[in-house]
């Protein structure tokens, strides 16, 4: 048994190297840059805001999209907001993989949360995003069950990663902290 896991590491190590030298034979020098968005730095918040672009998704209860209040037992929305702002400099195609990194926290909060995830093209100048077209084929859900998704996109050119809706049901608001998705973004060349 113990032969078997020294060749398992040595495997998961040679792919591990192949892959990096990979990387760095087809990315150059030039790796795409990432920015968060949201309100206050947040990835995702419960709070309302007045402009949608940069601004956080808010989760709100059915009948109230003002109201960033989560009741359990109800139905609710997710208004659409900025997630993170992309910039990719060199030529190619990139896989972007946003992930949720709380799926069991929210599990506890919710029965289901169907989030729309859409990248749409951008312009970017001196710290401000404008938000463009959406991209052809870059929107999927992100839900409790997959807990990611992956989406493609175009080099030399600015994008925003968005949460365009969705909805949810919430079963327990006891714990405060379990209500808000966070999440992790990878962008590599693909």
């Amino acid at each position: 048994m113990n032969k078997l896991k020294t060749y398992a590491m040595a495997a998961w190590l040679i792919a591990a190297v192949l892959l990096g030298a990979t990387w760095a034979q087809t990315s150059a020098t030039v790796s795409p840059e990432v920015s968060v968005g949201g309100v206050g730095g947040a990835l995702f918040s419960l709070e309302t805001s007045a402009s949608r672009i940069g601004s956080a998704p808010i989760l709100y209860n059915v009948g109230d999209g003002t109201s960033s209040q989560i009741v359990a037992g109800a139905v609710g929305k997710v208004k659409e907001g900025s997630l993170y702002g992309i910039n990719v400099s060199d030529t190619g195609r990139y896989m972007v993989t946003l992930f949720f990194t709380n799926p069991v926290e929210l599990s506890s909060a919710y029965s289901y949360l169907n989030l729309n995830i859409t990248i749409y093209k951008a312009t970017a100048s001196s710290g401000s995003w404008t938000l463009g077209d959406a991209v052809s084929g870059a929107t999927q859900y992100i839900t409790l069950s997959s807990a990611r998704v992956i989406l493609y996109v175009e080099g030399s050119t600015s994008y925003i990663v968005e949460v365009a809706g969705g909805v949810f049901y919430c079963t327990s608001t006891a714990v405060a902290a379990n209500l808000s998705p966070s999440f992790y973004i990878l962008v590599d060349q693909a």
